[in-house]
């Protein structure tokens, strides 16, 4: 047993704490006590259900959020479709009174989008806030039911990282997440319906890439979420060794462990960075695979939309519109 707060990271007992080349096998058997199964899969629908009761006292908020989610989601993916009506219809007939009645629908389409972006961030704002203080303060309620046997078990730093950095992570799901993924949902909805509905040809060309992107994204996050698993194992190690060599630092410099303790922290820094950067590695990778694909599938809606405009069978603001539509479907 260690002489405060429970754990080893540091005091004066240290048989259990990962040094040296154990540190980085230690990350790999999971260094904050949970293995990959524990952590579990990508998605598991039985959390999803314990954690929605915490929104439950906030529907109208979430009502209020899902509304400005579709309002903005139906305005931002509109304003392709006019564009291209008004070049097709009133710009290369030379209709003035189409175009100011297309630019007035424009302005009034930006000013929805902006006013449902308000309406979610502020709702979300609210809910994300106050789910946050429950979520910490029922943590802190269940910590102090806790048995000594599990603080000695459990480093205190890891206890902070779990109350501090994992219920903030959850809490972002919750609102957030959510909501991140019922508008790409519905301006993916909207993107498919004004793609075929405007050609459905071209439509098909530009779904080209999608089963690449499928194939490469599969691919990524099954190295992704192991990558990720190990920077938050990484830097619970971290937090726990500064909060028990802080919380211990009397019986520390009485036993002139200063060196050993700091040789220890620069192991375990230096896990986390290592751990991190392989994270931000992964990540590095999305996005120019995602503006690739998005490049692809413009060129291809330039070269085959401009051949048909060529032969008179497509209008160009169909071309242009699809092109808009394109930086949105991805």
């Amino acid at each position: 047993m260690a002489f405060w707060g429970g754990g080893t990271a540091g005091g004066w007992s240290h048989s259990h704490y990962p040094t040296g080349r154990s540190a980085g096998s230690a990350l790999k058997r999971s260094g904050d006590g949970w293995d990959d199964d524990e952590l579990g899969k990508l998605y598991d629908h039985s959390v999803m259900v314990r954690l929605l009761p915490y929104l439950k006292p906030y529907r109208g908020r979430v009502a209020l959020a899902i509304v400005g989610m579709l309002a903005f989601a139906a305005a931002s993916m509109t304003q392709p479709f006019l564009i291209g009506l008004a070049i097709d219809k009133f710009l290369q007939t030379g209709d003035l009174a189409g175009l100011n009645v297309i630019g007035g629908a424009l302005i009034g389409l930006a000013l929805l989008a902006w006013a449902g972006q308000w309406l979610q961030q502020m709702s979300t704002a609210y809910i994300g806030h106050n789910v946050l203080l429950t979520l910490r303060t029922r943590m802190f309620d269940h910590i102090q039911k806790l048995s000594l046997g599990f603080l000695d078990r459990n480093e205190v730093g890891r206890v902070m990282s779990r109350v501090q950095n994992d219920v903030t992570v959850l809490q972002e799901l919750l609102t957030t997440g959510l909501l991140t993924i019922l508008a790409d949902f519905a301006g993916l909805g909207l993107v498919i319906f004004f793609l075929l509905y405007l050609d459905v040809q071209m439509a098909l060309i530009t779904f080209v890439v999608v089963p690449l992107l499928i194939v490469a994204m599969a691919f990524w996050q099954s190295r992704a979420r192991r990558a990720f698993i190990r920077a938050r194992q990484a830097i619970a190690i971290v937090n726990a060794n500064l909060q028990e060599n802080v919380s211990g630092v009397r019986v520390v410099q009485s036993l002139s462990r200063e060196e050993e303790n700091i040789r220890r922290f620069d192991q375990v820094n230096a896990d986390n960075w290592s751990a991190n950067v392989q994270a931000g590695r992964l990540t590095a990778t999305v996005m120019p695979l995602v503006e690739l694909l998005v490049a692809t599938a413009t060129a291809l809606v330039v070269i085959f939309g401009g051949l048909r405009v060529l032969d008179g069978s497509l209008g160009i603001g169909v071309v242009i519109a699809f092109a808009l539509y394109v930086q949105r479907f991805f």
